[in-house]
């Protein structure tokens, strides 16, 4: 049997034996996969033949059946073989319309089929060889119900009878709620153009007596809405802010107190001025509601202990609907802010502010003053507090005066960063040497960009832009060259310092010529130039006075 049926997909449906020239057996495979049991065991002798001829009529069926696959039909066999062997349709198969695909006269073909009508009939449909069989689900969608929410006492959906009423679909939902608005309910009903219609009801009168006209017969689909009679209450509320450990809003009732509020706002803070509690109120709430008019506010003091106890004026204190308490911080408490010091100090790492005035110098001292090998012009100034992010900070100038605009006063998150000792500068951009845009070089003391740029980076690119070569101080200051036409008088360079030779932009690369001659090195001569004309005007000068 285990060998007949694992090879099935591959058999023909009748495979017969023969002995001696004749067909002494015929094994229906089908046959044995739909009834196990059926006397089929066999036994093969010596020179027995196992015919197995080619495949015959083949057809497939899909979706919702139980062994959806390709099977083989016999003369005689159709549509309901074709199921039977399938396993049978699933409980969800649509049978008021199948599909059969169809290869025919050169075209693909559908057929819809309605099995349920052949069912009734007793009939049977035809299949042809490459027929391919499609039972689909029953669409999704229940209809036979009534829904009823709101304000009830089980609220959802419920199978409809016919004759049904609004009374019997109270009584299926076990009745009203307690806060149900019985004189106006809503059943919403489904128009054939899938437009909705909302047909009021008295549902007390329903109740009083079933025989009402309000007592509606229902359709299907229809939804009885009940109302919440809290629905047409508003809710008043009062509100806190400030030091308090829940600050929001809260539902307003009738005797509230300004204590009851802090109490279910988890008391005041630590911080919080317990000598002010102020209170902004609409004075002339009732009037206003009643009659329309403009609100007038006032604001009421009162003081507090951290324990909540209210003075005696204060515990009598009623809140009114709106009521806005404001619990102030007090002035005096703050809570540690925090700064970090690292590098060259002698002693790096984080420190409280001791007070609103404190500064960056202060800060180096109470961090032990700078190491030997502290590079002030390469320090640093990040402050974390609104992402403020870099400042321009120049350290020296704030050691040179300490009431310098750049001692600045700390907040919380500052971050001061002294480097050590930098013995060297940063060539980068455009630049000529082969492979490199950024290179690293020796300081030399007193020496310009371009020299640098000449010495170190093999001159100037191609598409650079002298005239915008800048230097980028290590406190962050841009010093740029000062340009005469043909004339560069480029920036001198300090240690730590960047070199940046910019390149053309796009535009002025098309219209600048490719060669250029190399310009006259002009700061030299500029320098040379400087020194005569500073000796000629001291001795004017002291000529000058001698006369």
């Amino acid at each position: 049997h285990c060998t007949v049926t694992s090879v099935q997909k591959q058999l023909h449906l009748l495979t017969t034996i023969k002995r001696k020239g004749e067909t002494i057996k015929i094994l229906d495979v089908y046959k044995y996969l739909i009834d196990p049991e059926a006397n089929m065991d066999f036994y093969l002798q010596d020179n027995d033949f196992i015919y197995v001829p080619t495949v015959g009529r083949k057809v497939k069926i899909l979706k919702e059946v139980k062994r959806p696959h390709s099977y083989e039909l016999i003369e005689g066999e159709n549509l309901l073989d074709l199921i039977k062997y399938a396993g049978g349709l699933m409980a969800d198969a649509y049978k008021s319309l199948i599909q059969v695909k169809r290869y025919y006269d050169n075209e693909e073909i559908l057929i819809d089929v309605a099995l349920d009508s052949l069912l009734l009939q007793g009939k049977d449909f035809e299949l042809i060889d490459g027929d391919e069989v499609m039972i689909n689900k029953i669409p999704e969608g229940v209809t036979n119900f009534i829904q009823i929410e709101g304000s009830i006492g089980f609220p959802g959906r419920y199978e409809f009878k016919e004759g049904m009423r609004i009374s019997d679909a109270l009584a299926l939902a076990e009745g009203t709620g307690y806060d149900a608005y019985l004189y106006r309910a809503y059943v919403v009903r489904l128009n054939p153009d899938l437009s909705f219609k909302y047909i009021p009801v008295n549902l007390h009168e329903v109740m009083e007596n079933p025989a009402s006209p309000d007592n509606l017969p229902l359709q299907e689909m229809d939804v009885i809405q009940v109302l919440s009679s809290s629905e047409f209450r508003e809710v008043d509320t009062v509100f806190i802010f400030g030091a308090v450990r829940q600050p929001g809003s809260f539902v307003y009732g009738e005797g509230m107190t300004l204590q009851d509020l802090l109490y279910l706002s988890g008391g005041v803070k630590r911080e919080a001025a317990n000598n002010r509690i102020e209170v902004a109120r609409i004075i002339n709430y009732n009037d206003a509601v009643k009659q329309a008019l403009p609100t007038r506010t006032t604001v009421l003091t009162t003081s507090i202990g951290y324990d909540l106890d209210l003075e005696d004026r204060a515990k009598e204190f009623e809140l009114q609907p709106f009521d806005q308490v404001f619990v102030r911080t007090t002035p005096e408490f703050t809570r540690q802010h925090n700064v970090f010091i690292e590098g060259e100090v002698q002693y790096p790492g984080t420190y409280a502010i001791l007070d609103k005035e404190e500064k960056v110098l202060d800060l180096i001292q109470r961090a032990g003053d700078l190491t030997e090998w502290a590079f002030v012009k390469g320090a640093s100034f990040i402050r974390r507090q609104d992402s403020a992010g870099y400042f321009f900070f120049d350290l020296e100038e704030v050691f040179k005066d300490p009431k310098s605009s750049m001692n600045y006063i700390l907040k919380d998150g500052d971050v001061i960063t002294i480097p050590t000792i930098s013995d060297y500068i940063v060539i980068e951009g455009a630049i000529g040497y082969p492979g490199r845009d950024i290179l690293n070089a020796p300081f030399e003391k007193s020496n310009r960009a371009k020299k640098y740029i000449k010495k170190y980076a093999a001159g100037f690119h191609k598409d650079a832009v002298r005239r915008k070569t800048y230097v980028q101080e290590p406190s962050g200051f841009i010093k740029e060259t000062f340009s005469l036409g043909l004339l560069n008088i480029y920036p001198r360079v300090s240690e730590g310092a960047h070199v940046v030779a910019v390149y053309k932009k796009e535009k002025e690369a098309e219209e600048e010529p490719e060669e250029q001659r190399e310009p006259i090195d002009w700061n030299d001569a500029i320098e040379n130039a400087t020194v005569k004309i500073t000796g000629l005007l001291t001795l004017w000068i002291l000529l000058t006075r001698i006369r």
